[in-house]
């Protein structure tokens, strides 16, 4: 979905906090990874707008929720392909009949995965 009909989207759905929201499309327009995120935290806030809330768009948390009487924060987690995501493959390519250890990222990346996303949770 372009940036466009994104915006139109989510204009229609009464999404708040939209101008904050296209700036940042805006001033990221050169980075496809930053506007792969965007779009993420985009599609998010609509679905959760299709699901009765009623949702801003925020810079962090990335969602503010109200719905059910009930008000919440969102954090939308992007996941990128990373050097831990080779390592894996050739592995999972070289098993033979073994088990193979997957997605140990304390090696590379200095945490274990669990422990990157409480890290963003706290």
């Amino acid at each position: 979905m372009d940036t466009d009909t994104l915006n139109h989207r989510l204009t229609e759905l009464g999404v708040r906090g939209l101008d904050a929201y296209c700036a940042k499309l805006v001033a990221n327009a050169g980075n496809p990874d930053v506007l792969g995120d965007l779009r993420s935290e985009a599609v998010a806030a609509m679905m959760f707008s299709t699901a009765g809330f009623t949702v801003e768009m925020r810079d962090r948390p990335d969602l503010w929720l109200t719905g059910f009487g009930q008000s919440f924060a969102a954090e939308v987690k992007h996941f990128r392909y990373k050097c831990q995501d080779s390592i894996d493959d050739v592995a999972l390519q070289n098993h033979g009949d073994c088990l193979v250890e997957f997605g140990d990222t304390r090696l590379t990346e200095g945490y274990a995965a669990w422990d990157q996303v409480a890290n963003v949770a706290r």
